[in-house]
Order: structure tokens, then C-alpha cells, then sequence
């Protein structure tokens, strides 16, 4: 699972998660670097990526709380469109019970 993570988010670096190596039972990736949100989610506004960014930051102390996240201007600014769910860019990852219609 953190590779996964880590294959976007980038391995902890001095810079992105000063305490990371003080953690009990801290083992060392080999140094990968932070994916561009935006070439994953080419379709999210710059709002949403950057709340997105905050949101999935590795260093916990780093992540908004619930009220900084809620008065982000994604959620004040931005108008989203809904959308069915196979018009989302991630749907061919998810297995098939998951894309079932709900209704």
C-alpha cells in the first residue's frame, strides 16, 4: 500500500515530512519522486487539485482540518457538474461490483 502511495505522493523527504524517520518501525523506500496531480486528474480545476494536494500531503501535521478544508475556496468558487460515474477518469481501475449503479 505505500508504495502505492508513495508512487504519487513522492517518498518522505526531510523537506515534505521532517519526522517521518523518527516513526516507530520506519523503514527507508528507495527515493521516488511526487507524480504531478494533474497529469492524473487532468480534468480537476486548479481548486481541486489543490485541495486534493493538501489533503493527501504525507505528513499528517500537513493536512487541513475539517474547517480549513470546508472553507476552501474549491468548495466556495467552484460550481462542480455531476457526472455519471463512467465519465470519471478512474472508473476502469475500480472492479466491477464497485461500478454498479447504485439505484
Amino acid at each position: 500500500m505505500l508504495q502505492k502511495v508513495f508512487a504519487v505522493r513522492g517518498t518522505p523527504t526531510d523537506e515534505s515530512w521532517p519526522e517521518a524517520a523518527k516513526l516507530p518501525d520506519y523503514v527507508e523506500f528507495s527515493q521516488v519522486e511526487p507524480t504531478d496531480m494533474s497529469t492524473l486528474f487532468p480534468n480537476m480545476t486548479p481548486n481541486a487539485l489543490d485541495l486534493l494536494d493538501k489533503m493527501l500531503q504525507l505528513d499528517p501535521n500537513r493536512r487541513p482540518s475539517v474547517q480549513e478544508a470546508i472553507n476552501h475556496p474549491y468548495f466556495t468558487e467552484e460550481q462542480p457538474e455531476a457526472c455519471i460515474p463512467k465519465e470519471l477518469p478512474l472508473e476502469t481501475s475500480l472492479t466491477p461490483h464497485e461500478t454498479a449503479d447504485p439505484c
